[in-house]
């Protein structure tokens, strides 16, 4: 039978860990020291090393007893693995390890318990657990490894040795690719091996299971058309010459780009994570180009050359009004038969409406269509109120003000991410009749309130609590920036926990709020 390749290959030494020495070294002074805990916690990402370590830990805290007898891996009886995922009841817990717990080691020197996805665990089982963790056998060991630390009680957490699992660099994950290609004489392609190491995302595991599909194709030496055949294809320089273009605000380029790569059979969600990855690190380059953000992206030095120019040439404002965009575009939502619909959508936005060059203070930019049922001022890029011949009315406004964090709370139980964009806006005035004018320093946030399906959510949470139908107006301007007197009033943890330096830019708390629920608009 054919054995897949993580298996073939799994490590049997700490040596053979990949990428994991802030684990594997403190393990190995613990061995020599001879400090072993009774029990540990391997916390991490699915696929990262944390069950290959727990048996490579658990034979060589037994290494004298299994060199002495001469035993196999077969036959180690006294090393116990157990899958949580499958058995998750008290009754398990108490038959299968508590009671087996109490049982001398038949073979080796200490009796290891490896349970496997522990947070799957019930309350009753955590507890019965607990009770031997507290008190364990002086020959027992457990090492329990999750991937959701979090569900884990803190009182068996605070009774392991905790070790956190880190996911993979790509760099570590394309040399070990190629190792193991090498290894079983195999020609692959670099793009290939970069691909597979992209797609991994961290899990070496998962790395090593795709690399055993492309060479299941069944050549001695793999191109990257040949891979397309088990792999979804995407390529880091279709995106980045998409970025290009977007940065160059030719639309038809783009369009023609993106065209070409959906005929060559690129896989539309896949492109859109790596377009979203590069624009992601584009903004981190923009706020601290001191750091290489793009080493995450692609190993290649002609890739870094690339990617570097594109850092520099986009603004932090830039960056963020791009990542908004293609956030946006929802590739999952598009008609049957037109994926790309999405992106294209979003590329003629970003070309059409957006302004890169400086905009001097005498010229207005061209306000967006907006829903009838809201009048948008137009944009100003000075610092001037916006011009008005309607009366104000401040015993509204203020009485608007009163009410305005309650407002905020209403609508982040509809909204998260709307409540997040309203948090960070100015109540400049209340026209008659019952007008509101919200001020904002960035063009995105006027966008994201005035979409149709937000507007509706604003304007029924403001009748809600007023009792008076509204109407909302915007106007962009530099003036209108974060108020941090506002944000300390409202009633969320996502908000009132964080400082200036983190809120200086809003957009990074959206779409965090946003990416834990149902995108809404």
């Amino acid at each position: 039978m054919h054995q897949a390749l993580y298996r073939k290959y799994r490590p049997t030494s700490f040596a053979e860990v990949v990428d994991q020495q802030h684990v594997t070294t403190t393990l190995q002074n613990e061995l020599a020291s001879g400090q072993i805990a009774h029990a540990y916690l391997f916390a991490g990402p699915r696929g990262v090393g944390k069950t290959t370590v727990a048996r490579i830990f658990a034979k060589a805290v037994n290494a004298t007893a299994i060199t002495r007898a001469k035993l196999a891996d077969t036959t180690l009886l006294d090393i116990i693995e157990i899958d949580a995922a499958s058995h998750t009841g008290v009754d398990h817990v108490r038959e299968h390890i508590i009671q087996n717990a109490y049982v001398a080691p038949s073979q080796l020197d200490y009796k290891i318990f490896i349970i496997d996805e522990v947070h799957m665990l019930s309350v009753s089982a955590f507890n019965a657990l607990l009770k031997i963790l507290e008190e364990p056998p002086a020959h027992v060991i457990f090492i329990l490894a999750t991937t959701e630390a979090h569900k884990i009680p803190a009182t068996v957490i605070s009774r392991c040795q905790r070790f956190d699992f880190h996911t993979i660099n790509l760099a570590v994950l394309v040399q070990r690719l190629n190792d193991l290609a090498q290894r079983e004489g195999i020609i692959i392609d670099h793009e290939v091996i970069e691909r597979i190491a992209r797609r991994a995302h961290g899990a070496l595991r998962d790395a090593e299971s795709m690399l055993g599909q492309v060479l299941a194709v069944g050549e001695q030496h793999i191109s990257a058309a040949q891979a397309d055949v088990v792999l979804p294809r995407t390529d880091i320089g279709i995106v980045i010459d998409l970025v290009e273009q977007l940065v160059a605000k030719h639309p038809t380029r783009y369009l023609e780009i993106l065209h070409q790569a959906v005929h060559d059979g690129v896989h539309i969600k896949e492109l859109q994570r790596l377009l979203l990855e590069v624009l992601r690190q584009c903004l981190l380059y923009s706020v601290d180009n001191a750091l290489e953000h793009f080493a995450e992206i692609d190993v290649h030095p002609t890739t870094h050359e690339r990617l570097l120019k594109l850092m520099q040439s986009l603004t932090t404002a830039d960056c963020m009004q791009l990542v908004e965009v293609f956030l946006s575009a929802n590739v999952n939502d598009q008609p049957i038969g037109i994926p790309e619909l999405s992106l294209e959508i979003a590329g003629i936005r970003w070309c059409g409406t957006m302004v890169t060059t400086p905009v001097q203070p005498s010229v207005q930019p061209p306000v967006k269509p907006v829903a009838p049922s809201i009048q948008t001022k137009p944009v100003s890029t000075t610092n001037d109120q916006p011009v008005t011949d309607r009366a104000s009315d401040p015993a509204l406004l203020q009485r608007l003000k009163s009410h305005w964090s309650e407002i905020i709370a209403h609508i982040k139980e509809r909204n998260h991410a709307l409540a997040m964009t309203i948090s960070v806006v100015h109540l400049v005035d209340v026209l008659q009749p019952n007008t509101v004018v919200l001020g904002m320093r960035f063009g995105f946030h006027r966008d994201r309130i005035i979409a149709p399906v937000n507007l509706v959510i604003i304007q029924a949470v403001l009748q809600e609590v007023l009792q008076q139908p509204w109407q909302v107006e915007c106007v962009v301007n530099d003036r209108y920036d974060i108020d941090m007197a506002v944000i300390k009033t409202l009633p969320s943890d996502n908000i009132d926990s964080v400082s200036l330096t983190e809120v200086e830019n809003i957009w990074d708390l959206a779409v965090q709020a946003s990416s834990n629920e149902p995108a809404q608009s």
